[in-house]
């Protein structure tokens, strides 16, 4: 099994206080404060690092099921945004969207949204947490383009909009949002 780490250092008070975040392998560490995490403040903070992850998590999962289907990913491209709320429990996150765009070679949009929607699946989960934040999205479409699924955890949807079937050189742009 593979074990990641990362480490984060705090100073001060709640309010006035900041600190470094610090990824183990070195190649990121960055400052945060209450303003980068609950305001618009200059720095970083945990619900961005989260959200680094899942887009890099699912846009590798997409990568692999497209390629074991046979399709050549020549890009894709993921924003995954993390919503941080107030709840009785405290800070929570109440959401995360993925916006994914790919660039694949003769995939139908349709095949594009079955394989994209497959790709949650193959995320990684949180064993012992009690609960899954992520992931096996379930879902009726709003429209022919837009979908919005809902996970077993009420509180985290992942909404998805599918578009610009056609590259102007021919070639197929599916997007994922």
């Amino acid at each position: 099994m593979t074990i990641r780490e990362a480490s984060a250092q705090w100073q001060g008070t709640l309010k006035q206080g900041s600190g470094r975040l610090l990824l183990g392998s070195g190649v990121f560490e960055g400052a945060y404060s209450f303003p980068s995490r609950f305001e618009n403040g200059p720095g970083t903070n945990p619900e961005e690092l989260i959200a680094a992850a899942h887009a890099g998590c699912f846009s590798m999962a997409l990568t692999a099921i497209l390629g074991a289907e046979g399709h050549a990913v020549e890009n894709i491209h993921t924003i995954a945004k993390v919503h941080l709320g107030a709840t009785t429990a405290g800070p929570t996150i109440t959401r995360i969207e993925l916006e994914t765009e790919a660039d694949v070679a003769g995939i139908s949009a349709e095949d594009f949204e079955r394989l994209a929607q497959k790709s949650q699946g193959r995320l990684p989960r949180l064993a012992g947490a009690g609960r899954r934040r992520n992931h096996h999205a379930q879902g009726e479409p709003h429209s022919s383009m837009k979908r919005k699924e809902k996970t077993n955890d009420p509180g985290i949807d992942h909404r998805h909009r599918l578009g610009q079937a056609l590259r102007r050189d021919g070639g197929n742009h599916a997007a994922l949002q």
